[in-house]
């Protein structure tokens, strides 16, 4: 399964910054979405707020789930807890603010296709 990402700034049209990869054992389509979000997170400069456009409504959802409900039967349960955990602790240590944006999928957004 391949991931990968761009960042493209306002300001400066022309200079892009991308990364691809690909991931081994991971099947799930969600797992390669929240993979993505965390390889760009970990790129992201301290103490900035972060948008990123994803496809990916369930990676979205699961990032946005609130987790008040800490039993430790509840945590096993959940899918794709190491990597959304990877994910919070990645926003916490770098004092991320993460905004989340859904957009269509295969819409022939360059971006996103």
């Amino acid at each position: 399964m391949g991931i990968g990402w761009v960042v493209k700034e306002k300001d400066e049209v022309d200079r892009k910054i991308s990364f691809s990869s690909s991931l081994e054992n991971w099947p799930s389509s969600t797992r390669a979405e929240l993979g993505a979000i965390w390889s760009a997170l970990l790129t992201a400069p301290c103490k900035t707020e972060t948008h990123i456009f994803t496809d990916s409504k369930a990676a979205i959802e699961a990032l946005e789930r609130d987790n008040t409900n800490n039993k430790t039967r509840s945590w096993f349960k959940m899918k794709n807890r190491s990597i959304i955990n990877q994910i919070k602790s990645c926003c916490k240590a770098k004092d991320l603010n993460l905004v989340l944006h859904k957009v269509k999928g295969h819409s022939e957004n360059k971006w996103n296709d």
